[in-house]
């Protein structure tokens, strides 16, 4: 399952970057002439009321899957990472006024916070990703907190300070090198939530605008032809079932991988 996983996250950075070569048609070629048109030799899988070409707007709709896991990395990764790495080393005040705001973060419904930044900076893509990528900040920091603080205890970090190793080598050289790992599983589950999350404002017209070819758009935009043809809502979100399915898979992969007490536990069993 990791390995079939893997496959499909490949396809979809292929399709991210070589869409517009492979595609039969352009994502926005409108045809009003052959509006929810059937499957055929011409359209693959039809086309949507304004005369679109469905599987091409599924091939570069992978170029906004992209984009969204790439930023939800770089926002919510990169910050929550720091926070939580700096609140568990140097522990204190910072790290109890630090817990209590994550606290509070994490007591609103990801999507009523959501709803609120993207109110504040507008419909778009970009703005979704921002909003969806805010709330995950919290997951990162809790997580990198509590590896650090497990971490800052071990022989090594005291062996580090007896040579005189400042606190920021200390930390980046020894300490984060040990949480790559929980990184990495962490980095899959928030990618996946954030895609859905996106779908989701997707849907509700907050996230990616026409003509943009992103999946939660067009399931959002196929609606009202569900009864006509329902090929608009089930290919898309298949698609997106199977992107957020290979990263929750890889994820588990790399949680048992690295976790030794849960595979001998699966002996035992």
């Amino acid at each position: 399952m990791a390995q079939f996983s893997i496959v499909i996250l490949l396809v979809v950075v292929f399709l991210a970057g070589g869409a517009r070569l492979i595609a039969p048609y352009s994502y926005s070629a409108i045809d009003l002439s052959n509006t929810l048109a059937l499957p055929s030799q011409a359209h693959l899988l039809g086309t949507d009321y304004l005369g679109r070409d469905t599987l091409t707007r599924i091939m570069y709709g992978c170029s906004s899957v992209l984009e969204i896991l790439v930023y939800s990395f770089l926002i919510a990764g990169t910050i929550g990472t720091l926070l939580g790495a700096f609140s568990g080393f140097y522990g204190g005040r910072f790290d109890a006024i630090f817990m209590r705001a994550i606290d509070v973060l994490m007591s609103y419904p990801a999507i009523i916070l959501a709803l609120a930044v993207v109110a504040i900076l507008g419909p778009s893509l970009q703005n979704a990703i921002i909003a969806m990528s805010i709330y995950q900040i919290a997951p990162y920091a809790r997580l990198i907190r509590a590896q650090v603080i497990s971490a800052r205890e071990q022989l090594y970090v005291e062996n580090a300070r007896a040579v005189g190793a400042s606190n920021l080598r200390i930390l980046f050289r020894h300490i984060m090198p040990n949480v790559i790992g929980p990184l990495i599983v962490q980095m899959n589950f928030s990618g996946a939530t954030v895609m859905l999350g996106v779908a989701g404002l997707s849907y509700f017209g907050l996230g990616a605008q026409p003509p943009t070819a992103e999946w939660g758009l067009m399931i959002f935009s196929a609606q009202p032809y569900l009864n006509v043809d329902p090929i608009l809502i089930i290919f898309p979100g298949i698609a997106l079932s199977l992107v957020i399915f290979a990263l929750n898979v890889i994820g588990e992969t790399v949680r048992d991988a690295i976790d030794p007490r849960l595979e001998t536990s699966m002996r035992i069993l």
